[in-house]
């Protein structure tokens, strides 16, 4: 028995229809059942853009920091230094101004004495100065 025409027609689109069907519903299936491996494969892929991105940007921030320190201390050593130096000059420059006040404090003293001794006529020994003094007169 021969198939007519007008039945293998109606074969072939039934086996068309289960065919689409199975192809569709394959896909269906296979898209419901990939979909959340596929979700999770980009976000961990869209991670580790990221996580890539802020290991560049800390590695760089790293190598500014490393540059700008390197700079500072530059700058900064030498002028530590010469700080150091000013406030040793400081230090000796404060004792002779001391030195030179408490000679002029004792200058000033004797100069009154003596003021003080010329207003005596009859004083015959001048006051001596202080034995500071006395090496500069």
């Amino acid at each position: 028995m021969t198939p007519s025409a007008g039945g293998f027609e109606t074969v072939f689109q039934i086996v068309s229809v289960v065919g689409a069907v199975v192809t569709v519903g394959g896909g269906l299936l296979a898209w419901v059942r990939l979909r959340p491996e596929m979700e999770k494969l980009r976000a961990d892929a869209r991670k580790a853009m990221v996580d890539t991105v802020v290991s560049e940007d800390a590695a760089e921030d790293a190598h500014w920091q490393a540059i700008i320190k390197a700079q500072a201390e530059a700058i900064v050593s030498p002028l530590r230094v010469e700080v150091d130096e000013l406030r040793g000059e400081v230090r000796v420059l404060r004792a002779e101004v001391e030195t030179h006040r408490a000679r002029y404090w004792r200058a000033i003293t004797y100069i009154r004495v003596l003021l003080a001794w010329s207003r005596y006529p009859g004083s015959s020994d001048i006051p001596a100065p202080p034995a500071e003094l006395a090496v500069d007169i």
